[in-house]
């Protein structure tokens, strides 16, 4: 991981843990009324750094992960590399191609027969990418699949759209989004192929799914929570679990009254009222990288005893309509 709070995924995640802030004022920016803007930024990539910050961001997350699967053995099996970005109507900087994926799979240590993937699907375009890897997976068990989300709503582009919506927080809208920028790397492979080959994996992924809201965020339509609750209804199917098993949820919640108006009709149809961690009132919304860098925490959370639950669940929202969740379990 990458992100305000950290330079790797140990940082970040104990960062984010123990609740510090990664929030700052935007030099040389105010909203329409002239009130600064503070955001989760990233400081310590951008001296020195030329062209595409999202490209720097990527590499820099993406080659410690690649870095733990390039021995010889690992190289015999196929490869595929899904990188996670913004959708491409939001206003800004353009979603990155499969041009800049490869290059970023490339710069990161990857082999040029690497398959590449890309996903335009901001916050929940990483549980898409989830449910295609998991596919290819079942299909062939030695495939290895790295996941890489990365993003930033710091672009004035972006913040402009934010605030033109009446989403952009400030003093005079005090439930509203920090716009935050990350990248988070994942390596996934087939449970029985990992003790077989001796690997010590973080988590196991029980279930992914992803589902339609028909009444996104500035639809211009109320919100009845159809897409969360279909994803996390579907999620708990899939595994078989209890609703009473989830007692803890890692999610995408970053301030707005949307979010939390869909999640409380999602909860109380599905769940029993568990606990949520949400890493936006640290960092802000970082956007595509979000799943990636949930899916890091509960890992970490379950791998290093953390989290007293052993099962955990992910959810997240995109923009545009795409909802899903994902069940994960401790491995021990």
């Amino acid at each position: 991981m990458i992100t305000p709070l950290g330079t790797n995924a140990a940082q970040s995640c104990a960062a984010l843990r123990a609740g510090i802030s990664g929030f700052r004022q935007l030099e040389g920016i105010v909203d329409a009324k002239g009130n600064p803007v503070h955001a989760g930024r990233i400081t310590f990539l951008e001296a020195g750094t030329a062209g595409d910050l999202r490209f720097h961001m990527a590499v820099g997350c993406c080659t410690p992960a690649v870095t733990s699967v390039l021995d010889s053995e690992h190289a015999r099996r196929p490869m595929h590399f899904s990188l996670i970005c913004n959708e491409p109507q939001r206003p800004g900087a353009p979603p990155l191609s499969e041009g800049a994926a490869r290059d970023i799979a490339l710069a990161s240590g990857l082999g040029p027969h690497t398959k590449i993937h890309v996903y335009a699907g901001a916050n929940a375009g990483g549980i898409t990418a989830l449910c295609e890897a998991q596919d290819r997976i079942g299909r062939d068990q030695l495939t290895i699949e790295i996941l890489l989300g990365v993003d930033s709503l710091l672009g004035l582009e972006v913040l402009r759209y934010l605030e033109q919506n009446g989403r952009l927080k400030a003093p005079s809208r005090p439930r509203g989004v920090i716009p935050g920028e990350a990248a988070a790397c994942v390596v996934i492979q087939d449970k029985r192929m990992a003790a077989r080959r001796g690997s010590d994996p973080y988590c196991a992924i029980e279930s992914a799914v992803v589902a339609d809201e028909p009444s996104p965020v500035n639809s211009g339509r109320p919100c009845l929570g159809q897409g969360l609750t279909e994803a996390i209804r579907s999620a708990l199917d899939r595994t078989g679990w209890r609703p009473a098993a989830i007692s803890k949820i890692y999610c995408d919640l970053n301030g707005e009254e949307f979010r939390a108006h869909e999640w409380a009709l999602a909860c109380c149809r599905t769940l029993q009222k568990p606990r949520l961690l949400h890493p936006a009132d640290c960092i802000g919304d970082v956007g595509a990288a979000t799943f990636p860098l949930l899916l890091g925490m509960a890992a970490m959370g379950l791998r290093r005893k953390y989290e007293k639950e052993e099962k955990l669940m992910i959810f997240c929202s995109s923009d545009f309509g795409t909802r899903g969740a994902a069940c994960v379990s401790s491995v021990n």
